[in-house]
């Protein structure tokens, strides 16, 4: 395969395409979980206990949504909800078992995720 990235953008969505196919799974992934305050600590020292990870990033930020319902009358005024967002860089498969992991353990929490395949990743310097 070429090394140029649009050769691996290809491949990756080709992949992707087939990714029913146990034969071709995504090998990197980044995890991304936006975490409510009130149980942004808990998670927090839930994912340092993990052995899964060698560590994360994290980020304040803001939720902003079409649910009123759920948001408080401060948050309705301001038409956002605060939220940690924290990410980690792991194996693809790895990141699938602390999903569930994360489902089991905060259940009913309002945690949100996704994975974001990486194509390439490194240290500068």
């Amino acid at each position: 395969m070429d090394n140029h990235p649009l050769e691996r953008l290809r491949a990756l969505i080709d992949r992707l395409a087939g990714s029913d196919d146990p034969a071709t799974p995504l090998s990197e992934c980044l995890l991304t979980v936006v975490i409510p305050p009130q149980i942004e600590e808990a998670t927090v020292d839930w994912l340092l206990a993990r052995h899964e990870i060698t560590g994360f990033s994290s980020v304040l930020g803001y939720g902003h949504g079409t649910a009123p319902e759920s948001y408080s009358v401060a948050e309705q005024v301001v038409g956002r909800q605060p939220r940690l967002i924290i990410q980690t860089h792991l194996a693809e498969d790895v990141a699938h078992l602390l999903i569930e992991a994360l489902r089991a353990d905060f259940a009913g929490s309002d945690l949100h995720y996704w994975l974001t395949p990486i194509l390439t990743a490194g240290h500068l310097g």
